[in-house]
């Protein structure tokens, strides 16, 4: 008894299966994996787009601000101080017998610092100073007290006391003598005197600056406090 030697099974492209005696079967190909609706997507997108949306926000709100800030040495404007105020010379001395801090601007037979102004194109609220020491960070004078700004008679028009000697105006702003205000011009007739208290700064490699508050920004070139 012989045995029929079968061919190859085939399957054609519209689902006809045929054996390998010669027979043939319909097959139904089997169906592609079902797929989302476009519409049933929607809701994802939208998260994605509100997500992204929240993020961009949260950045513009925070990190832009913070990177401005640190740009511009801690304030914020428009125009850069060095364009309207340049100081001009400095000179130490001891303060005289007499004066107090807030009349004077230092206190008897503390050391100072007088600058000169150059060139001044601002009002008092448009500027802070600071005393940096030569790594840059803010010069510590033992019982320095701060900073002022004298009219050419002598007369307070600004002042700020310093915090445990420190000379930095970057936590707090001026204080002014009634009938004067940050609006008030700053003029080069005035002078600014910086108290550094009972220690001789002589020999110290110091630097003045001065830095852009209201709608200025950045900082001066640095001035040397000359031994």
């Amino acid at each position: 008894m012989s045995t029929a030697k079968k061919g190859p099974v085939t399957t054609s492209s519209n689902g006809f299966r045929r054996e390998g005696d010669g027979s043939s079967h319909f097959s139904r190909p089997a169906p592609p994996p079902p797929t989302a609706p476009p519409e049933s997507r929607l809701p994802l997108i939208i998260v994605v787009i509100v997500v992204v949306f929240v993020l961009t926000s949260v950045a513009s709100a925070f990190v832009l601000p913070s990177m401005e800030r640190g740009l511009s040495g801690g304030h914020v404007g428009s125009s850069p101080i060095g364009s309207a105020f340049a100081a001009g010379n400095a000179v130490r001395s001891v303060c005289p017998s007499g004066s107090t801090f807030s009349a004077n601007g230092c206190a008897a037979t503390h050391f100072r610092y007088i600058i000169t102004i150059k060139v001044s194109l601002v009002t008092l609220g448009d500027v802070w100073f600071g005393v940096n020491a030569a790594n840059g960070s803010t010069a510590f004078e033992f019982g320095g007290l701060g900073f002022t700004i004298l009219n050419a008679s002598q007369v307070v028009l600004a002042q700020l006391a310093v915090t445990g000697g420190f000379l930095s105006m970057e936590s707090s702003p001026w204080t002014y003598p009634s009938g004067i205000s940050a609006s008030t011009p700053l003029i080069t007739t005035d002078t600014i005197v910086i108290d550094f208290g009972t220690l001789s700064p002589h020999g110290q490699p110091l630097t003045f600056l001065a830095y852009g508050a209201s709608g200025y920004s950045g900082t001066t070139a640095p001035t040397t406090l000359f031994y």
